[in-house]
Parts: structure tokens; sequence; C-alpha cells
């Protein structure tokens, strides 16, 4: 299924602004065409349904898709998922290039078939072949370049309406003149999702070939840097329950506000850790057998952690074990939070019990601590899930930085934070 465009951006950035960018350029290519009938955009969120084979649909996405829109910010620059895409793409037009006889060293000569757009301002440096793709439009200190595209998609219908349509209509007819003057043909090999590198990893000259674009979230260091844990089964591990919460894997793609909110975790839990106050650089780190001692592997290298958890998930036995090994080694680093939604159809029976398997899992968060730095349940909003994820973030980032060593004479005394000491000596439990 050959899409007109493919559309590549990061969990942390998706939101309604994205979704009504997606829908306006949609109409506006499919508008153009003579092909009313064939697709359009490519969406991850639209496209792959519960249930279906994700890595498939996407690789077969990115192999026959004629151009690719980038969604940039600092946190599409941070995401591996986005640098294996970007890859694919370069490689493809690489490949275009060299069935036209063309040396694909010139990079000028690659087709314009990488359409990136500055949809958040950032600070990223970008090295090549990246940075040899134009994204800037319009006047130099334009709201664009300054602001980037979301703020206009945000303020369409009154201050940016002129713009945003010009923006749109001349982005639609790029995207159909890429297809028709540059097809790029499929790579010879259908590239493997989990073999494929992340281009924001490497650089393209051979002096510095394998070397970090950005450091690796492995190598990164300070309270700058939170880990987020998605704790929410597969649905097909929660028997009995509707399967549009998760998606198709749980983790990352959990959406724990459906209905109505269809934001999965990971765009709440990344959007706030990127906010322009918090400025945090955020990866995932994987649920597993080995939480504890990966916890404690961040807590030596002074990250946050979060873990969000899904109260269905919990009542898991393998899920609950892992969790309560978790909560038994109090870990000052490491804030958990568990939202829950009240239209989701659970009964009251049901909530009741929910809430006890949630106090009986985290008991010294609970009972013994009771401190919202470390511990939350009465999140029941969007809303209050970005308040609380604020919250807790700067909250254990300032411990962090209060058991630092000192750097200070060592007649000085470091002041642990007012609410963590008026609520519980946070040295004497670790």
């Amino acid at each position: 299924m050959a899409f007109e465009f493919f559309l590549s951006y990061t969990r942390s950035n998706y939101d309604e602004y994205l979704k009504v960018f997606f829908d306006d350029l949609s109409k506006e290519v499919g508008v153009r065409r003579d092909r009313s009938e064939d697709p359009v955009g490519f969406f991850d969120e639209i496209r792959i349904k519960s249930g279906d084979e994700w890595n498939r649909q996407l690789e077969d996405a990115l192999q026959s898709s004629k151009t690719m829109i980038c969604l940039y910010s600092d946190a599409y620059f941070q995401s591996d998922s986005c640098g294996k895409e970007w890859h694919v793409f370069h490689k493809r037009r690489e490949l275009y290039v060299k069935r036209q006889g063309g040396a694909v060293q010139q990079n000028v000569s690659l087709p314009s078939s990488i359409k990136p757009i500055r949809w958040l301002p950032f600070k990223t440096t970008l090295s090549d072949p990246v940075s040899l793709v134009h994204y800037d439009y319009g006047a130099h200190d334009g709201v664009y370049n300054i602001q980037g595209l979301r703020s206009i998609v945000k303020l369409k219908d009154s201050l940016h309406k002129d713009l945003y349509v010009k923006f749109v209509e001349d982005l639609a007819e790029r995207i159909l003149a890429s297809g028709r003057e540059t097809p790029l043909p499929p790579l010879d090999v259908s590239p493997s999702w989990d073999g494929t590198e992340s281009i924001f990893r490497l650089r393209s000259d051979s002096s510095t070939a394998g070397k970090a674009f950005l450091p690796p979230a492995n190598q990164r260091k300070g309270p700058r840097n939170v880990l987020f844990v998605f704790v929410a089964a597969k649905p097909q591990e929660l028997k009995g329950r509707s399967p549009e919460p998760y998606l198709m894997e749980g983790g990352p793609d959990w959406k724990p506000f459906f209905p109505p909110n269809d934001l999965p975790i990971a765009g709440v839990a990344l959007e706030v850790a990127a906010d322009q106050e918090l400025r945090l650089f955020s990866d995932e780190l994987a649920f597993s057998e080995n939480l504890v001692k990966d916890i404690k592997s961040a807590k030596d290298d002074s990250k946050i952690v979060v873990l969000l958890v899904d109260r269905w998930t919990a009542t898991l036995p393998d899920y609950q074990r892992i969790l309560q090994e978790f909560d038994n080694e109090f870990l000052y680093n490491c804030g958990v939070v568990v939202p829950s939604n009240e239209n989701n159809g659970d009964s009251l029976q049901e909530r009741a019990e929910l809430e006890r398997i949630i106090k009986e899992t985290f008991n010294t968060r609970t009972t013994l601590i009771k401190n919202p730095i470390f511990f939350r349940d009465d999140i029941r909003s969007e809303a209050q899930l970005r308040a609380a994820l604020r919250e807790i973030l700067l909250g254990i980032k300032a411990v962090i930085r209060d058991r630092a060593p000192l750097k200070r004479p060592t007649c000085e005394v470091s002041k642990p934070l007012p609410e963590v000491q008026n609520q519980i000596n946070i040295r004497s439990l670790v």
C-alpha cells in the first residue's frame, strides 16, 4: 500500500494539534490528486490497530511511502524509533541515486523525499546527513522558525490562519511533486525494525562513523535524565478486559483515560519531561524481572525513575510480585503514579478491590512513607497526571541533588527539602 507520506513523530509530541495537522495535510493532499481511492498518509496511531503486527505494518509503510514528514523537536532527536524511520528513508534515497547512476556521497543530489518540519523549537545540534535537509520556512524571524508549527496549528483559527493554510498547501504540493518526480524504490531487502540503527546515533562521514550523534541513554547521567517505566500489560494478558486502552503492546501504548482521551501514556510522560521549564532527557526503562537492579543502577547514575502503573495490570501475579519487590526496597530516586479512569465501566466493587490490591502492592509507599513525591494514586484525568508528574520530577530531582556528594566545605550542611523533611527522613531509608 503506497502512501503519499509517512508521518514520523515522537510519542512525546502526540496531542490534539498533531492530529489536527495530520488530518488537514491528508485532506489537502487528497484533493490535489486524481486517485481519491488511494491512501494518503500513514499515521501509526490510526493505521495500526490493536492486534495488528506492529513491526510488519511499520516496515511495509516505510518501504512503500513516497515521502516522509518529520516533526522535529528535541524529543524527536532523542527517539530511537524516529531515528530508525529517518535512516530507512535515507537509505531509500541513496538507493534511488545509485539506480540513477549517481554517487550517494554527493548529498545535494539526494531526492527531497524527507521533509522535516520544525514542530517545536529545539536546541539539538544536527549532524550529517540530517543537518543537510532544509527545515526552515518563510522569514527567518517568522513565527514558524521561532516557535514552530505546533504554535501555528494551536492558533490557526485566530492569529495564524492564513499562514497555516499557505503552509499546508505548499507542503501538499511538495509531497505530490516528490512522489511524481523522484519515486523512491523500496530497499532490496525489507528492513528489520529491530535490526535498524537510529541515524541520530551515527555520523555519516568515515572519520567519525559509529560515534554517537546524541549520547545513548545508558551513557547519560545526572538528574536531568528521567527513565519512565510503563507498567501496563498486553491486552491478551488482561483476559476479559477491553483491549482498546492497551492498543497492541500495552506499555507505552497504554491509554489510561480511554475513553474519552486516547493519548498514550508515553505521549503525556515524555511531553511533561521535555517541557520548557523541566527540560529533562527522557527514555523508557523496560519493565522486567530486573526492575530493582535497573533502578538501583539508575540511582547510581543519579537518574530519576518514574513508574506509571495500570491498576488492572497490578492484579496479575507476575507483575504484582515484581512491583512488591520494588516497593520493599525504597529507592529515593523513584516515584510511582497509578492513574485511574472512572469512565471505563469498573463497578464499585471492582474499584474497591483494585484499591486494596494497590495498597497491598505498594505497602511501603502507601503506609510508611506517605509522600506525594514518591507515590500518587489520586490521578483521575490527564491534567492531573501532568501536574503530578511535574511535581514528582521536580521533587525527586531536588532529592537527588540534595544527596549528591558535597562540593562545599565539610562544615556546611545541605538542607533537605522542607516538604520531605516534614514527612519522612529520607536518609534513614536508604
